[in-house]
């Protein structure tokens, strides 16, 4: 026989209902070293776009660009405007990657990107891969960054370069 019990008595749902809690949200602020680190890693993430939007045209960057309607319909000049070997070209200069850092926090770059070239992934050469890979750890170091301690952060980025390391060898 199974029983079900609700997840909390009635008495104590009809006391929140007539004395609701009070919740006190309190925000730690940056130092200016962390905000720093954060000015960093958003360049970086601007660059390992820049350089993604080079090596791979197919990838629909309208949702980082800046006055971006979120609208999923994609003009013309998203992909023709890449010159031969990546170079930049007249329309390229108008579409500047402008994110904003909630726009780097909150949102999954690797993972929206990764979607987008599921379909062609076994195509793309390794260059693209590692890049999207890398947007993946630039979002974990602003997670780092934001939600442990410096000792746990440093452990992370030693971690990282020890891992850079021994693939470089």
């Amino acid at each position: 026989n199974i029983y079900l019990y609700p997840r909390f008595h009635s008495a104590v749902a009809e006391e929140l209902e007539v004395n609701p809690p009070l919740v006190e949200e309190l925000h730690q602020t940056l130092t200016p070293k962390m905000k720093d680190i954060q000015d960093h890693l958003k360049m970086a993430v601007r660059a390992v776009m820049r350089e993604l939007k080079a090596k791979s045209p197919m990838v629909d960057f309208s949702v980082f660009l800046s006055g971006s309607d979120g609208s999923k319909k994609r003009k013309k000049t998203d992909y023709t405007n890449v010159g031969k070997m990546g170079k930049k070209t007249e329309d390229d200069s108008k579409t500047d990657f402008a994110i904003s850092l909630e726009q780097c926090i909150t949102t999954n770059f690797d993972r929206v990107i990764s979607r987008q070239l599921d379909g062609d992934w076994h195509r793309l050469s390794f260059k693209v891969k590692q890049l999207v890979k890398d947007l993946g750890k630039l979002r974990q170091l602003f997670h780092h960054l934001i939600h442990y301690d410096s000792i746990d952060f440093l452990n992370f980025l030693q971690g990282i370069q020890a891992m850079n390391a021994v693939c470089m060898e």
